[in-house]
């Protein structure tokens, strides 16, 4: 099986022998797992802390007083993430001062790769409810629609061409919040017409 990593620990690669298929399962378990890499992307992401955008990873893990992103591409986050953390952690991202994609200078793949690992793995947590919640869940899928809100603005398709390869472009970072969908259910109802999501892609990166 051809992997592109870096994976999230909590996407599993699965194999069905009945049907013959592949596919993937969450965990929060690190899994031992292959990479396969082009070269050139390989020596790319080895050279990635030298990337733009390293400034707002420095920013954001010093505001949360803890690793959020990841300036190393090529390693993984330890430990579990909890709903309490994801949350802070989403809140500092929303609120940081340089705005992500609101900043002057837009964000940089290096920022922009470590925030697309960090909302899979928050995009992961909602996984194991099983119906929609209420409070502090549901405050947790409106952070994340907001942050990939930001990181899918039409001025960062520079910067997702740059990661397309590892990440797999935008449709990846929508396919995680969809993921996320029983628990933003109550956030999108009739009752609520004046919440909506913009987790768009850029037009520019759009299949033609």
């Amino acid at each position: 099986m051809r992997l592109l990593c870096p994976v999230p620990s909590e996407e599993c690669p699965t194999w069905d022998p009945g049907p013959r298929t592949e596919g993937f399962l969450f965990c929060l378990q690190p899994v031992p797992f292959l990479c396969c890499y082009r070269t050139e992307t390989y020596q790319q992401l080895q050279d990635a802390q030298s990337w733009s955008g390293q400034d707002v990873i420095s920013q954001v893990n010093a505001l949360a007083n803890a690793i959020v992103l990841l300036p190393d591409p090529l390693s993984e986050a330890h430990g579990e993430l909890s709903l309490a953390e994801a949350s802070n952690f989403l809140g500092i991202l929303e609120r940081l001062p340089a705005g992500l994609a609101k900043e002057t200078a837009p964000l940089g793949p290096a920022a922009l790769l470590a925030g697309m690992h960090f909302l899979k793995k928050v995009a992961a947590l909602g996984m194991w409810e099983p119906e929609p919640m209420t409070g502090p869940w549901e405050q947790l899928g409106q952070a994340v629609v907001s942050v990939a809100s930001l990181v899918l603005e039409e001025q960062l398709a520079g910067a997702w061409l740059s990661v397309s390869e590892v990440v797999g472009g935008p449709r990846a970072l929508v396919a995680s919040v969809q993921r996320l969908a029983p628990l933003l259910s109550t956030m999108l109802t009739s009752e609520r017409p004046e919440r909506t999501s913009s987790t768009t892609m850029p037009a520019s990166l759009e299949s033609p």
